[in-house]
């Protein structure tokens, strides 16, 4: 039993291995910007990110902030819906990956209005998530690495093969916009500016999580939107699971068993984030919102900026106690810190997209879409902010 294990193992990511290779093709991004290419595709230095771009409007983030919207009363959906394929969740718990039907915030519908865009919200679960909305991530990479000859096919041959997403499409009138049928869950990604001395540096990490985005970059931190200890309304805000993720993903610290949702208040590592937004040494920023075009899931994208060098020193120094150092969680494996050259007293003023490419390693297969976005995003609202 044990060596039928073994070749079932080696058989999965020998596979998993097909998948990737798929991700590091232009052509499937080509494919995804032309079916979508009725919203604005994230593009820099002439590669294209599988990400649509609802809204780039740059404000700093409030404690409710009015881009989310809760409903009246909270509904769960376990059925019903219109797309729903275990295999990906499957595949993730064969290797070895434990699925946890965690709750998380899920868009019912995005408008748009004249102050931005407004993300309707109900309660949805992770799990169900795979099933209904990752499950076209892995549709997309299985059909193309099974067919030899994909790069030839027209967009429109292409789209034919995607059974579940042309069946979505046709369901649904614009399923970017709307989570009808599917457990579509809102995450965040987040693009972490501080100082080391003088020179300015933005962190990302390379996941260790198993799965299909396993050793491609992330912001850090990035995470789904969720009422972690299931208090829905007090958790149901940004700034609150900003926060917790930070000091999560960051400081590697975790909720203890049975946790008060305010669990992450007392810790050092946050009260001094406070401190610093309260007296203006950090901010918070909105820089945009997208649509990742491989698994059709919203993604909030925000700039955490600090300004003050005094963040790192503090938390990179031998003497920094043992939950007051800088080492990223288990959905990390390394840290990769991407430097730019500007100058604290240069506020601003970055190396050129090309330079930031090189420096980071941004090619569209080795980072995952909503990372890109949160990058580029917040990079072009470092160089518009005082």
């Amino acid at each position: 039993m044990k060596k039928k294990h073994q070749i079932k193992s080696q058989h999965c990511l020998k596979h998993i291995d097909k998948l990737r290779e798929v991700l590091q093709e232009p052509r499937l991004y080509d494919f995804l910007a032309h079916r979508y290419s009725h919203y604005e595709i994230l593009e820099r230095c002439g590669k294209i990110y599988p990400v649509a771009i609802l809204d780039k409007t740059i404000r700093r983030i409030t404690y409710r902030d009015p881009i989310v919207m809760a409903p009246e009363k909270w509904s769960l959906e376990t059925g019903g819906f219109i797309i729903r394929d275990p295999a990906y969740r499957i595949f993730r718990e064969f290797t070895g990956d434990s699925i946890i039907p965690d709750e998380t915030y899920r868009m019912v519908n995005i408008r748009q209005t004249e102050h931005g865009v407004i993300i309707r919200c109900d309660i949805g679960r992770y799990d169900l998530m795979l099933d209904t909305c990752d499950c076209l991530e892995w549709e997309i990479l299985k059909v193309l690495s099974e067919t030899s000859y994909w790069q030839a096919m027209s967009f429109e041959a292409l789209f034919k093969r995607l059974e579940l997403r042309k069946y979505l499409h046709a369901h649904i009138k614009d399923p970017l916009m709307n989570g009808t049928g599917r457990s579509a869950a809102i995450a965040v990604s987040v693009l972490t500016s501080f100082f080391n001395k003088e020179d300015q540096g933005f962190l990302l990490g390379y996941k260790s999580t198993k799965g299909l985005n396993a050793g491609q970059m992330h912001a850090i931190p990035s995470f789904m939107f969720q009422p972690e200890q299931g208090y829905r309304n007090e958790e149901f805000c940004l700034l609150h699971n900003v926060r917790r993720e930070f000091l999560e993903e960051l400081f590697g610290i975790k909720a203890p068993k049975d946790a008060s949702y305010r669990w992450f208040f007392q810790h050092k590592p946050v009260q001094y984030l406070d401190k610093m937004i309260e007296a203006g040494e950090a901010e918070l920023w909105l820089t945009g919102v997208v649509v990742n075009l491989m698994n059709l899931r919203p993604e909030i994208c925000m700039l955490l900026r600090i300004k003050t060098p005094r963040w790192y020193a503090i938390h990179s120094s031998a003497h920094a106690g043992q939950d007051e150092y800088v080492r990223v969680n288990e959905e990390f494996a390394t840290i990769h810190e991407c430097k730019g050259s500007s100058k604290e007293s240069v506020p601003g003023k970055f190396d050129s997209d090309a330079e930031l490419f090189h420096s980071a390693s941004l090619n569209p297969g080795d980072i995952v879409p909503p990372g890109a976005a949160a990058f580029w995003l917040g990079i072009d609202a470092l160089r518009k902010l005082p």
